[in-house]
């Protein structure tokens, strides 16, 4: 299989991903707290201690979950880099990618940077067809050739 053409995807704009991030951070906090008003055994002051810890951790998740750094995912034919919201190329980090969610208008993607000897940095990058300027098919098409589409390790290759 030839490799996909040379492409880049501006990162940030993902206003689906939080808005998704935003409802499951609801329905979990109103389940919490519709547990909490309506078990008999939720009277204790430990038990609300634990709930009210409980709706901050995830009140603090998905606040990190939703930011989403500006930024360029780049295909140069034969490999990936992530670049910060500076416009210089040596701001950036080689990678490999993977696809952890594929919805078709939308896909979470897994960027693994090696750090030398020590554990590799893991990135999740979601990307929307709505944010990426007509290079969608291309950023598939590469994720495709890449050998990233499937993140099953027992599929064949």
């Amino acid at each position: 299989m030839r490799a996909s053409p040379p492409c880049a995807i501006r990162l940030g704009h993902a206003p689906a991903w939080r808005l998704s991030i935003a409802l499951v951070a609801a329905a979990s906090a109103a389940s919490l707290g519709a547990w909490l008003l309506l078990a008999p055994q939720a009277h204790g002051l430990a038990i609300r201690l634990a709930a009210g810890l409980a709706g901050a951790a995830i009140v603090l998740a998905a606040a990190s979950l939703a930011r989403v750094r500006p930024g360029m995912l780049r295909w140069d034919g034969a490999g990936w880099r992530l670049e910060g919201p500076a416009t210089r190329p040596s701001t950036g980090v080689d990678g490999e990618l993977s696809v952890a969610v594929d919805l078709g208008t939308f896909m979470l993607l897994r960027f693994v940077v090696a750090c030398d000897g020590r554990r590799p940095q893991v990135r999740w990058l979601p990307v929307e067809r709505s944010g990426s300027s007509g290079e969608w098919h291309a950023l598939r098409c590469a994720v495709g050739s890449s050998g990233a589409a499937s993140t099953d390790p027992r599929a064949p290759a």
